[in-house]
């Protein structure tokens, strides 16, 4: 088996947000999460959504590069509930598969 990542991805599956065991390029299983464990579903039928550090993991940047990303709409993402006023980012895996991270500026630009 061939997983994506090492990091279970939390997923919404018909409403209901579970975790991810496998994840092979069409097809997502389900490690735990009401009537969805140990079920397979095909990733049309889901969303699969990563945390800022998985995007950071997977695009060889840091999680403030990608927060940054986020807050300047290079990345698309969304804010869930989560601590403090602001909660906390999640992006579907389709816009990282498909994302081209910008190359670095000169140390010192903004």
């Amino acid at each position: 088996m061939t997983t994506s990542s090492d990091v279970p991805l939390v997923i919404v599956a018909a409403g209901t947000r579970v975790q991810v065991s496998d994840v092979t390029p069409t097809m997502v299983r389900i490690a735990q999460g009401q009537d969805f464990e140990g079920v397979w579903l095909p990733r049309t039928d889901v969303t699969v959504l990563l945390t800022v550090e998985e995007v950071a993991a997977r695009t060889n940047r840091t999680p403030e590069t990608v927060r940054r990303w986020l807050k300047d709409e290079t990345l698309v993402g969304v804010k869930v509930s989560g601590r403090g006023t602001g909660g906390q980012w999640r992006v579907p895996l389709a816009a990282v598969e498909g994302f081209v991270a910008p190359k670095p500026g000169p140390k010192g630009a903004s």
